[in-house]
């Protein structure tokens, strides 16, 4: 229905959805065209080969904010931690497409990853995208790293109302 409306110029879902709710059923059934968050397989398809398409809202955020601040990552090492469809697996093709921003060496690192301090120490740019509290600390981070973290969780704060800092 909303796909057919011409007035409806965008749909976006709000991932992640409730477990009871099959995710990729929602996201195929939107029409590639009014997908503004590009998570539909051929908007993905389009991005991996560098095709005008809609991008993953929050790298592409990442991306527009690298360019506001003038941040060369031609030759840099980014090693983004997370690796869902909403920031870490786009955030990694982004950052390695051939482009300004972009050129760097990426590593795609997880929440299985063994060496994850290593990495990281090697790391110019840090995009965390994990989503756990304190899963990097400052001893992972070599002097003059850019750290981006998008990662949104909840920390026990027994002081709110709510149980939690939101």
């Amino acid at each position: 229905m909303l796909n057919e409306n011409a007035d409806i110029d965008g749909i976006l879902v709000q991932l992640p959805l409730p477990k009871h709710i099959n995710e990729e059923l929602v996201i195929n059934t939107i029409d590639p065209s009014k997908d503004v968050d590009g998570f539909h397989p051929m908007n993905v398809g389009k991005m991996v080969s560098g095709l005008p398409t809609y991008v993953p809202a929050t790298p592409y955020g990442i991306m527009l904010m690298l360019e506001h601040y003038n941040i060369d990552t031609k030759g840099k090492h980014a090693v983004v931690i997370g690796r869902s469809h909403i920031v870490g697996t786009p955030m990694s093709i982004l950052l390695s497409r051939n482009t300004q921003p972009g050129n760097c060496t990426v590593t795609l690192c997880h929440s299985q990853t063994k060496n994850l301090k290593e990495l990281c120490l090697q790391a110019d740019i840090i995009v965390a995208a994990i989503g756990r509290p304190d899963y990097v600390t400052a001893d992972m981070v070599k002097e003059g790293a850019i750290i981006i973290d998008v990662g949104i969780n909840r920390v026990a704060d027994a002081s709110k109302k709510a149980g939690s800092d939101w």
